[in-house]
């Protein structure tokens, strides 16, 4: 735990909002690659790496989407691995999508839970 303790002091809640010079110069390997590669989306598969390209993609400018697959519920309670940014959010079960919307906001229509009945023509928020 001492290492994500050293990770939300350096990447507090928001940084990827608005990253300070110090947070850009962490990113700017992966937001220069982001730049250079320009892809249609990018799979954070925990909540800090989705973070981290979120960040990324706004400083390098391209229209990437960025989705995070949260693979252990169990890391929402952390907040290093909760964010309203990413342009979508996947969880396995509705009761992490509902706690992860409670605790940091976000847009409902962008957070599916496993029991989502989700298809191109409707959004998340229909389960």
């Amino acid at each position: 735990m001492g290492l994500m303790g050293r990770l939300q002091e350096r990447f507090p809640a928001g940084f990827e909002a608005a990253p300070t010079p110090a947070q850009r110069a962490a990113i700017a390997p992966l937001t220069a690659h982001l730049a250079r590669t320009a892809p249609d989306v990018v799979v954070g598969t925990k909540g800090f790496v989705a973070r981290l390209c979120v960040a990324a993609v706004r400083l390098s400018g391209v229209r990437t989407r960025v989705v995070s697959h949260v693979t252990n519920p169990g890391l929402l309670q952390l907040p290093l691995h909760r964010s309203p940014y990413p342009d979508l959010t996947l969880v396995g079960f509705d009761w992490a999508r509902d706690r992860l919307l409670a605790d940091c906001g976000g847009d409902p229509a962008r957070a599916c839970g496993w029991s989502a009945r989700w298809s191109p023509s409707t959004t998340c928020a229909t389960s």
